[in-house]
């Protein structure tokens, strides 16, 4: 209180300031241990605590704090910190709301207690400063030099990432409202005189910038965490490092983005995290291969680099060439011998600036200050040729002793990246990127080096010397994957960059090793589908489910020791097939000369043989997930299968995507290669395992989609293997033998128990769901399969009947109707899962309309499937969407029953108006051009269509009788039922007449296939009338008019034959067995 007084002079203004002070004072020494909770607290501390600062806190006007002296307000910000400090580490919720409640209480203290920069300033330094589990990555201040002080850790363990997240979270909120140029002042000095002038990264001592200068590790330990709760890296903190890198050069901003990158690759070199069989596949590098870099120091810096390289200028951001010459150019070529230490991450760098360095290759990095790097300009181009040189200097892969043998062939690859899908688009690729021919000649070279006399001999005296070097076989192995990772990488680049100028025993080389690396892989995938099998085969049944599931994961571990280095083996191998795969469809004469040396290779056999190991690759995966998903396990074993595939998401997308080109033959013998192992329930189980994955991979399962929904492998997908054509094969003496119930069942298609159960999903369980969830989409998908199926059955047929049976007997269209019209029709807001209770709101009409409009003419829904994912609302709509237009096309009579169903008027209109507008054109059509290519000659039926009217006659004639009969189609066609009109008759009765044309109606109305189909059904029953053949007692029509079937079950005792459909009815609905006319048991 005295200090205060002296300060301001009048001493208290408020009246409960002097009670405050005295707690103020008293608190950091006695009160607060109680409060964080230590050992020695007591509840009446707490309570006396608590009682007072509830009554002063009901008494603080908004003079409060102005009436404070500037020692108080000190003192309370250093005791009021530590409370915020343990909030943010201390609170048990792991969510983005806590950090951001904390962000606002120190903001709030902020503006409360600090009048000027020098005291915000102070305040930021205490919450910044080192606690427990803050910082992780640096040790929050600059060495002597002015750089960021880099700690050396390990792997962090849960509870340490865990917390730390949750401070950089509270960070990450403070920077959201004061902007993080406010967090950095020593960035508003003036630019230094001769720093444009000057192309080296100068890295200014930060130090004597002021003392906040130091939370530039701050931005490192941003940048290292990666994610935290509510945010992460490449929103947050990456934006703000753009605009540092604008500033330009001798800009403090600049200095601080040079000053992070020094110090990032400081840190991972000194690790020694990247060799060439490690984290990454460095000369393939996307985003997503970035962000499953494990260590942070490396993935910081890559991320970083990477998107300073991206903007509206040409090299983005940063200097590339400045970058280049200070991070690879004076690593490389220094007095200092090399390989160093920052050898294993150099060849990551260079892949990011190599597209941008070749882009301006004429562009020359000069340094008239460092004598070390080069006595003139240097060039991209003369740098790699360097690399190319020392690399032919040193010994074959194949006898190198040691890694740093390998590092200039690592370097000089490195410049030379390969567009990651393979194929055509990495041929064009590699021929628009600036490449001279001196670079593409040592290149091949150095190719052609590795399969010289001299590479075999000295690979064959490695190969024997290694033998015996037993104690040292981690090493050995270690040094073996390497080079042949450094080996497939040399063989992608040559073959993408050099293949015009490729040879027979250029191709014989890569010809051979790509048949062993991908024959390797597929022994790798199914050794971990056979463990999985024999887990599950070998399981106690008395353990429980989740200890199963754990003896898979043990049992999947131990297949994939190494998977790293073999998943990447395995991904450059399938790009390399890609891109020869992709010079096929060249039309050059280079191309052609290449073709001819291939075919001397004899790449025609080897290309069949490496297809079949990639399409099994692709299976085995499947395969592994679907034993994991039928075992007690169930879900949490196949998670295991599913997660192991996220590790290397790219190289699946490349399996995905030359699985679907695969032509029809290749398909079929891979899903039978795969029948014949005899392992887990076969291929089509193994597809629909990928498609229902728990942890999907979008292209796998667009794959998966495509084998299960087209030849010719479609109509396995569907029916079950048990189904056979033997029933169409019975007599009628037999049919009449069985039973009424077996009759109807061998009407009806037996699906596949997978697909069986997502269509008889519970309504319910289905309606309620949200709108992206799996249960919904798997659903969708189950459905496009089995129309897609429907619609690819020409014309009428028993199986496409047996189909149709299913659907009305199961009775699941209503469900899928109701399901599709929550994203056709409504939205959240008006109803959201669970049932049309509100007023229907076109939800995205044009979207929807669109897919709609698309599916019904064009019959398929592969449109939609292949855009669903990532999933998103908008496209399970289009699905939605265009699932309903192909149901029109293929039960349009299912349809029709549901919709006249609907109590609800309002929604029956927008469904009517949906119809007519979006799809009721396109399917009218389509039906007049069946009926226009049916009107062949016949001499007992004609039909007439017209288009205007929408009207089509039928004329028939048999003997002395005839009828005209026209059928107008509705708007909303198929939504409401024809209308049919006798206008001329001739020897036909009034009762014949009638009764023909109920028939026709009834035909019409029943009928799931075309309008021309259904006119000459009905002509078949007249014409068997005509015939004598009797009618069915029960429905007084011969032919069905669902199934289509005549009456063969006969009354052993009226002798009358009735359908089987109609008989299974009238038992159903009569609760009897009698003969529905004497009454006889049946």
């Amino acid at each position: 209180k005295e200090d205060d007084e002296s300060e301001n002079g009048d001493g208290d203004k408020s009246m409960h300031t002097s009670e405050i002070r005295q707690y103020i004072d008293g608190f950091g020494h006695d009160i607060l241990p109680s409060i964080l909770g230590t050992p020695n607290e007591t509840e009446e501390r707490k309570i006396i605590f608590m009682e007072v600062l509830k009554s002063t806190c009901g008494n603080v006007d908004c003079h409060f704090c102005q009436s404070l002296g500037k020692k108080s307000r000190i003192r309370l910000i250093r005791i009021l910190i530590p409370c915020i400090q343990y909030a943010v580490f201390e609170e048990t919720t792991v969510t983005s709301d806590n950090a951001t409640v904390c962000a606002e209480w120190a903001i709030n203290l902020m503006d409360l207690t600090c009048y000027d920069r020098e005291e915000r300033e102070m305040m930021l330094d205490l919450l910044f400063e080192a606690q427990m589990h803050w910082p992780l990555y640096t040790n929050l201040s600059l060495t002597s030099d002015g750089f960021p002080d880099i700690s050396y850790i390990q792997r962090p363990s849960n509870i340490e990432a865990y917390k730390h997240a949750r401070f950089v979270a509270f960070i990450d909120r403070i920077a959201a409202v004061l902007s993080w140029e406010k967090l950095f002042p020593f960035l508003t000095s003036p630019k230094l005189e001769d720093g444009s002038k000057n192309l080296d990264m100068c890295w200014q001592p930060l130090a004597s910038s002021g003392h906040s200068s130091y939370r530039v590790c701050i931005l490192i330990e941003v940048l290292c965490a990666w994610r935290w709760p509510g945010g992460n890296a490449v929103d947050s903190v990456l934006p703000f490092l753009q605009r540092c890198a604008q500033a330009g050069l001798g800009c403090p901003a600049q200095y601080m983005v040079d000053t992070i990158f020094a110090s990032l690759f400081k840190a991972a070199s000194s690790r020694n995290v990247a060799s060439a069989g490690g984290e990454m596949n460095f000369w393939m590098c996307q985003d997503e291969e970035l962000e499953r870099i494990d260590d942070p120091y490396l993935r910081a810096l890559l991320v970083l680099l990477k998107n300073l390289l991206r903007g509206s200028s040409p090299c983005g951001q940063v200097d590339p060439f400045r970058v280049f010459k200070t991070l690879i150019v004076k690593q490389t070529f220094s007095e200092s011998s090399f390989p160093c230490s920052s050898s294993n991450i150099i060849p990551c760098i260079l892949t990011i600036l190599a597209p941008v360095l070749r882009a301006h290759a004429s562009t020359c990095v000069r340094d008239s200050n460092n004598a070390t790097v080069t006595d003139e300009g240097l060039t991209f181009e003369e740098a790699v040729c360097k690399w190319l040189y020392l690399a032919l200097s040193g010994p074959p892969l194949s006898t190198c002793q040691c890694l740093s043998d390998v590092s200039w062939v690592q370097l000089a690859v490195s410049s030379f990246p390969v567009h990651p899908s393979g194929g055509a688009a990495a041929v064009a690729k590699s021929a628009s990127a600036s490449v001279s021919a001196q670079e593409k000649e040592l290149l091949l070279e150095l190719l052609r080096k590795q399969s010289s006399h001299e590479a075999v001999a000295g690979l064959l005296a490695n190969a024997a010397k290694r033998r015996t070097l037993s104690d040292d076989f981690d090493n050995i192995s270690f040094l073996e994957r390497t080079v042949e990772l450094t080996l497939a990488k040399l063989i992608a680049a040559s073959t993408a960059y050099c293949w015009q100028h490729f040879n027979k025993e250029d191709w014989r080389l890569i010809i051979s090793q790509l048949c062993k690396w991908l024959e390797t892989a597929v022994v790798s995938a199914e050794v971990v589908t056979e463990l999985v099998a024999n887990a599950v085969m070998e399981a106690d049944p008395a353990i429980d489910d989740n200890l199963l599931a754990e003896a898979i994961a043990v049992k999947v571990k131990q297949a994939t020791v190494g998977a790293n280095d073999q998943n990447e083996l395995t991904q450059i191998a399938i790009v390399i097939f890609s891109v020869m795969h992709g010079l096929e469809s060249l039309d050059t004469e280079e191309s052609y000369n290449s073709r001819l040396y291939l075919n001397e290779a004899n790449w025609e056999r080897a290309h069949v043989r490496t297809l079949e190991d990639i399409l099994r690759l692709f299976f085995a995966t499947g395969l592994a997930e679907s034993i994991a998903t039928d075992s007690r396990a169930g879900e949490s074993a196949a998670n295991i299968i599913s997660l192991s595939r996220k590790t290397n998401t790219l190289l699946w997308e490349i399996i995905a995507d030359i699985a679907v080109h695969a032509s029809d033959q290749e398909k079929r013998s891979a899903a039978y290669s795969i029948d014949l192992w005899g392992i887990g329930s076969g291929s089509i189980r193994a597809l629909y395992a990928l498609l229902y994955s728990a942890h999907p991979i979008a292209a796998l399962q667009w794959a998966a989609y495509h084998f299960l929904a087209s030849s010719p492998l479609q109509q396995f997908a569907v029916a079950n293997g048990a189904t056979s054509s033997h029933q169409e094969e019975q007599t009628d003496e037999d049919v009449i033998e069985t039973t009424v119930g077996d009759s109807l069942s061998s009407q009806s298609a037996k699906l596949r128990p997978e697909l069986t159960s997502i269509l008889e999903t519970q309504s319910v369980k289905l309606l309620e769901s949200q709108f992206t969830s799996s249960i919904r989409v798997h659903y969708l998908l189950g459905w496009a399969i089995f129309m897609t199926h429907l619609h690819s059955i020409s014309g009428y047929s028993s199986a496409s009947e047996r189909l149709v049976q299913y659907a009305q007997d199961s009775d699941t269209p209503p469900t899928l109707l109701d399901c599709l019209f929550q994203y056709i029709l409504w939205t959240p807001a008006a109803g959201g899962p669970g049932g049309r209770k509100k007023a229907p709101v076109q939800a995205e009409p044009s979207i929807v309309a669109t897919a709609a409009t698309r599916a019904a003419a064009s019959g398929s829904v592969s449109f939609a499937v292949d855009g669903l994912w990532p999933l998103e609302r908008e496209t399970v709509s289009v699905l939605a969407g265009a699932l309903y237009g192909l149901i029109l096309s293929v039960l349009p009579a299912s349809v029709r029953v549901w919709f006249t169903g609907l109590r609800d008027r309002s929604t029956a209109s927008s469904i009517e108006t949906f119809t007519a507008a979006n799809c009721s054109p396109r399917l009218i059509s389509e039906e007049f051009s069946q009926v226009q290519r049916s009107a062949v000659a016949d001499e007992s039926l004609a039909i007439k269509a017209n288009r205007s009217t929408r009207e089509v006659t039928a004329i028939y004639k048999k003997d002395e009788a005839g009828i005209d009969m026209v059928i107008r189609l509705p708007s909303c066609y198929p939504l409401r039922a024809v209308d049919v009109e006798c206008t001329r008759r001739l020897g036909i009765s009034e009762t014949r007449l009638r009764k023909w044309i109920l028939s026709m109606s009834a035909f019409l109305r029943n009928q799931n296939g075309a309008l021309a189909e259904a006119i000459q059904i009905w002509k078949r029953n007249v014409d068997r009338e005509f015939e004598g053949v009797e009618e069915c007692p029960i429905c007084y029509s011969i032919i069905h008019t669902t199934n289509h079937s005549l009456p063969r079950l006969a009354c052993k005792t009226c002798k009358h034959k009735f359908h089987a459909a109609c008989l299974y009815k009238w038992f159903s609905t009569s609760h009897k067995s009698t003969c529905p006319l004497c009454k006889t048991p049946f």
